[in-house]
């Protein structure tokens, strides 16, 4: 059946062969084709909002706060990534860190 695990193997289906291996072309597959216009503007918006969002924080840090206070928020940053990445997500009863799920 189209869009299912049909094959032993476990390869999609497709009706355009996307993910059958037998249809696959010798260079690669799809990698060296450019990607959809939706995705495109979807990665360039995302782009623009990383940007606005450190232009945002540069601007708090340099006339909205003191140094010391700048200070004490990145060393509790970094504590909060440390307790996460070095400690929760490493137990194993976590449920490990993003893209693990």
């Amino acid at each position: 059946p189209v869009g299912h695990f049909a094959r032993p193997g476990g390869h999609l289906e497709s009706p355009r062969g996307h993910f059958v291996t037998s249809q696959r072309r010798p260079g690669g597959g799809h990698l060296g084709e450019a990607p959809p216009l939706a995705l495109s503007v979807l990665y360039l918006l995302a782009l623009a909002l990383l940007l606005t969002w450190h232009l945002l924080l540069v601007v708090t840090l340099t006339y909205r706060n003191t140094w010391a206070r700048n200070a004490a928020g990145a060393a509790l940053g970094w504590a909060a990534w440390a307790v996460t990445y070095r400690g929760w997500y490493r137990r194993p009863w976590s449920p490990g860190p993003p893209g693990w799920g």
